[in-house]
Order: structure tokens, then C-alpha cells, then sequence
């Protein structure tokens, strides 16, 4: 930001404050249940920004990507104003135990920052390796097979942290992932078939049987396999251990570091690139799933000790 300007890079510093701030507001209304309240916290400033930059190029007010950098300011502030305003007054839902585990805050940071880089980084090796026409062509075919289904994952992943931290178990939590795992190849299939039903007018809208197949097929996947990691990592936020999380980090970590050896040493297609990102995704809930089943006993441990006593 700051190769455009030291006033431009101040109003991104400040769009990120104001943003973390949302971010707790958002954070508190989602563990007191209250989701339409944490949804107009997380996204009134995107509502607002169209709006306002609207008003400001028919008044001439405008003047490249700083006046844009200086209204997104005022629109965060504008809905972190209103989310004070109708921010829930109810209890939140409280973590196991009844106390906040600070051991926990680097292995969730390190993870923001790991889901950070599994989420954008292909794009960047796409372009690197194979050009700006071929990324162009997997850019919209993610956004037509993929965005719908993380879409899906965001809403999960909101909606389930606060039921596992109410009430958690291995059964609950199996049977979740059922749940989302069979949404996810329903939507999948809706897409598919939406795909072929369209193309009698609009011929080169893809489809699994074209030259694209594979691609298509493997983002799919990838979408159903984010979809049950949104229900995992709800689980892992509301009763997850450090040694869990930090078992899943290290793991990812590894597996990205032969990502890139293997980048180093080979040109990979863009099916085999979809399908290393693919492969790390499942490593990453196979590890977070075995963690859960141990807090899962843990848990149960503690409740029939409670009870004994």
C-alpha cells in the first residue's frame, strides 16, 4: 500500500482497525446467537461502500484509488457506529471449563494464517507458472463451481460455532458432518446439472464433460471438502486443545513446504496444482477430526468425573 502513498497506505491501516473492531463486535453477537445482528455487523460496510462512492463521483468528489481507500473509511465507520447500536444484549455462549484458554490464540492465528495461503496461494502459482490467460480461465471457473459452495462453507462455519460450544460431542459432531458433506454434493450436483440444462444457450458455459472436466470435478471436491472442514473448524474454535490445533498447523505447514519443492523440481499442471491444495484441505481435516474425537473424550471424562463427584 504505501508504493501508492503514505496517505493511502494511513486510510488501509485504518480500514484495518476499524475492521478488527467489527470483527469482535461481530464475533460477540455470533456467540450470543444473535446472526442477523453479527451478518449486518460483518457486511453493512460493504452495502454501504457502493452507495457512497455513487454519491461522491456525482459530485465530482472522486480522485483515483485514494478517494476510493478515504470513502471505504467512512463506510466502516459508518456501520461500526450502527453496530453499537444494535449490539445484542444476551449472554454468549460460554467456552468449556467457563474460561478463556489464552494458550489457544497463536494456533488460531497460525491458522488464519495457514487458511489465508491454502485459500489465495493457488491463484499466485497459477499465474506464475502457467500465465495471466490460463489463470483467467481458472478464475472463473472457481468463481461458477467453487464461490457457490464456499459460500455455503462461510454460512456453516457461522452458524455451528455456537452450538458445539453449547453442546459437543462425537456423535454430534459425526453426524454434522454427514449433514454437510451430503448439502455439499447436492449443491454440486444443482451446479452440474444447472451447467449442462444452460448450455443449450449459452454454448460455452463448462461442464464436467468438456475440456475442462477434471478442473471442474476437482473444485467441486474441493468445495464439498471446505464445506465439512467450515463444520470441523467450528468444532476446533468451540472445544479444540492447543496440542490439536497446533498438530493441524505443523502438518499443513509440511505438506505446503513439499508443495513447493515440488513446484521447485517439476512444472505441475493446473489439474495437479487443484489437486495438491485438494489433498492438503483433507490432510488438514483428517487432522483436525482425530483431534476433535480426543477433546470428544476429554470432555466426556471430565462430565463423568463431575458427576461422580
Amino acid at each position: 500500500c504505501y508504493t501508492l502513498g503514505p496517505a493511502y497506505a494511513a486510510a488501509a491501516a485504518v480500514c484495518s482497525l476499524i475492521q478488527a473492531v467489527a470483527i469482535y463486535q461481530f464475533t460477540e453477537s455470533r456467540l450470543s446467537s444473535a446472526f442477523f445482528v453479527a451478518q449486518l455487523q460483518r457486511n453493512l460496510w460493504r452495502i454501504l461502500l457502493l452507495p457512497l462512492i455513487a454519491i461522491a463521483v456525482l459530485g465530482s468528489a472522486v480522485h483515483g484509488a485514494l478517494s476510493i481507500a478515504w470513502i471505504s473509511v467512512l463506510a466502516l465507520t459508518v456501520a461500526l457506529a450502527i453496530g453499537v447500536v444494535v449490539r445484542p444484549k444476551g449472554e454468549r455462549a460460554a467456552v468449556y471449563g467457563e474460561q478463556v484458554n489464552l494458550a489457544l490464540w497463536p494456533g488460531f492465528a497460525g491458522s488464519m494464517l495457514l487458511m489465508s495461503v491454502l485459500t489465495h496461494a493457488d491463484r499466485f502459482v497459477m499465474h506464475q507458472m502457467h500465465g495471466p490467460t490460463q489463470l483467467a480461465t481458472y478464475f472463473f471457473l472457481q468463481n461458477v463451481f467453487l464461490a457457490p459452495l464456499a459460500q455455503v462453507q462461510a454460512y456453516v462455519g457461522f452458524k455451528e460455532l455456537n452450538d458445539f460450544k453449547r453442546d459437543f460431542s462425537a456423535q454430534r459432531l459425526n453426524r454434522e458432518l454427514a449433514r454437510s458433506v451430503a448439502l455439499g454434493v447436492a449443491l454440486s450436483v444443482l451446479m452440474v446439472t444447472t451447467c449442462y440444462a444452460l448450455g443449450r444457450w449459452f454454448p460455452r458455459l463448462p461442464t464436467v464433460g468438456s475440456d475442462s472436466g477434471y478442473l471442474i470435478a476437482f473444485l467441486l471436491i474441493s468445495g464439498v471438502v471446505r464445506i465439512a472442514y467450515s463444520v470441523l473448524s467450528a468444532a476446533m474454535g468451540a472445544v479444540g486443545s492447543p496440542g490439536a490445533i497446533r498438530m493441524a498447523n505443523v502438518s499443513t505447514l509440511l505438506l505446503l513446504s513439499l508443495f513447493a519443492v515440488s513446484l521447485w523440481y517439476s512444472m505441475l499442471s493446473i489439474e495437479s496444482i487443484v489437486a495438491w491444495f485438494l489433498g492438503i484441505w483433507l490432510a488438514r481435516c483428517c487432522f483436525f477430526y482425530l483431534g476433535l474425537l480426543r477433546c470428544s473424550d476429554a470432555i466426556r471424562t471430565d462430565h463423568v468425573a463431575v458427576s461422580a463427584g
